[in-house]
């Protein structure tokens, strides 16, 4: 725990010290970060991947072999670790759920690794975790543009085209497309199931279909935010589309 702010020194030596006071340069220069509640990643400018915290379920995507001394058996990885090695090449994102990760490439794949459990993964119905990033085969189909992530649940958002809006006499471009969710089942989801009382889980990635009265409608979406029991969701509805100049 810190009590003040404390830089995090990623080198050959990587360390973290909380009681000094004296600045230490970066060995590399960071252009991304992303964090759980849990665990961190960065992504250097050459493009490294590392990663740090809680890895008890290789969330972090490797198995790591460091018990705690005291207490029950943590695994934390307490210092930036390069995982590079790990990952897929020309890493654009990575979201953080409670015990899994997802990370999108740029050319619009998605892999997930970490725990098993509720179907988080998109695997299907797995029987272990998944130590390493692992390409969700249901998803390579279409080009993704985002992920989220929080919980036992996933999120993605796909790319079908450029969009054309306009509001107040100014013109907007946007790309968007269709929206997926999977892992436990709830109305975080988009879908409860057969059996609305024990929502059932989402082992693939599955169309989230919004129902807007009594007339189905498929909404074009833009961007997609998990929750640890909620989902916020941005888009268009085909109606909005055609009556702003789509």
């Amino acid at each position: 725990m810190f009590l003040k702010p404390s830089k995090v020194v990623i080198n050959d030596n990587s360390s973290v010290d909380e009681n000094s006071s004296n600045e230490t340069n970066f060995s590399f220069k960071c252009d991304k970060i992303w964090a759980g509640s849990q665990n961190s990643f960065c992504r250097t400018i050459d493009g490294d991947i590392y990663a740090w915290g809680l890895n008890n379920y290789s969330q972090l995507g490797f198995k790591s072999t460091i018990p705690e001394s005291e207490g029950p058996p943590v695994i934390v990885e307490w210092k930036p670790t390069n995982v590079t090695n790990y990952f897929p090449a020309n890493i654009v994102s990575i979201t953080l759920g409670s015990h899994h990760a997802l990370t999108l490439d740029k050319e619009g794949r998605v892999y997930s690794n970490g725990l098993f459990q509720y179907g988080r993964l998109g695997h299907g119905n797995l029987q272990d975790d998944i130590i390493n990033p692992k390409l969700i085969e249901a998803l390579s189909h279409e080009k993704i543009i985002q992920i989220s992530g929080c919980g036992s649940t996933s999120f993605a958002v796909s790319s079908t085209g450029k969009h054309r809006t306009s509001r107040h006499k100014i013109i907007y471009f946007f790309i968007s497309g269709k929206l997926y969710s999977w892992g436990m089942g709830g109305y975080c989801l988009g879908f409860s199931g057969k059996d609305e009382d024990e929502p059932e889980d989402v082992l693939v990635p599955r169309q989230v279909i919004f129902s807007k009265t009594s007339k189905r409608i498929i909404p074009t979406y833009i961007m997609v935010a998990a929750g640890s029991q909620h989902v916020a969701m941005i888009g268009y509805d085909d109606d909005e589309l055609k009556e702003n100049g789509n």
